[in-house]
Formats: structure tokens, sequence, C-alpha cells
């Protein structure tokens, strides 16, 4: 098994006329196949792109 952690966390005033925000994907950094597929000329064989590895954002929102 295995867990997927992605998170955003952002902190601004309640009118919400700007924020800063914390954006983390993967956090686990778990190796997994977002798309897998047979081959068709060899039997049982089969293959998988990888997806993304962790990534990490700041993102600053602003209201005008």
């Amino acid at each position: 098994g295995y867990a997927k952690i992605d998170v955003r966390l952002g902190y601004g005033p309640e009118d919400r006329a700007w924020e800063v925000a914390f954006v983390g994907r993967k956090l686990t950094n778990v190796i997994t196949g977002s798309f897998r597929n047979n081959i068709g000329t060899s039997f049982g064989t089969l293959y998988a792109l990888p997806e993304r590895g962790v990534s990490a954002a700041l993102q600053l929102t602003l209201k005008l």
C-alpha cells in the first residue's frame, strides 16, 4: 500500500483581500504509475508511465 498526500495551507484576512498559501503535491514521494498498458506483441509484459515526483509552491493571491 501507499499514500499520496497533497496539501494546501493558506493564510490571509477574513475578507480575503489577499492570501499567502503553501501548496504541496505527492509529499510522500512514492513512485506510482499514472498509466499502465499491456504490450500486445509480448504476452505478460506491460509498460507504465511514472507520475511526477514531489512538488511544492508558494502562492500569493490579491483581490484588486
